[in-house]
């Protein structure tokens, strides 16, 4: 599968309604994100092709989120923005794209803003390929 095609089953689901009722801005990794305001960077990583345990072949790789909120409000934003994130990727399925069980790391202020705050939401994948 190639990467456009994973990338177009990931990123719909952030247009959906529950995502939008968040009020979280989601910028693609490559675009300069709102100044002073909580939002979502996403970067999708493919960094390998294995052969899985039925002799098929399936592309490894992982979302990670980058979850900006505002400095000094406490964390309690954070963790809700990353339990919305749960309900649409952790343990689903999205086409072709299978999400296993996400890890939440928190990094702290942003040194590009210290207005923000940032940790990190990340979920692995599996979706068959081709070798």
């Amino acid at each position: 599968m190639s990467f456009q095609e994973i990338q177009s089953s990931i990123e719909p689901v952030f247009l959906s309604p529950s995502w939008a009722s968040m009020g979280v801005t989601t910028v693609p990794a490559n675009v300069n994100a709102p100044t002073g305001s909580e939002f979502v960077r996403l970067n999708i990583f493919i960094p390998a092709s294995q052969i899985d345990e039925f002799g098929g072949a399936i592309d490894v790789g992982f979302v990670e989120l980058n979850v900006f909120t505002l400095s000094g409000q406490g964390e309690k934003r954070m963790y809700e923005i990353c339990d919305s994130l749960d309900v649409l990727l952790n343990g689903k399925t999205l086409g072709p794209v299978q999400f296993g069980k996400s890890t939440l790391t928190k990094i702290g202020l942003d040194p590009q803003d210290s207005q923000l705050w940032r940790c990190d939401y990340i979920v692995p994948f599996t979706s068959p390929t081709t070798l």
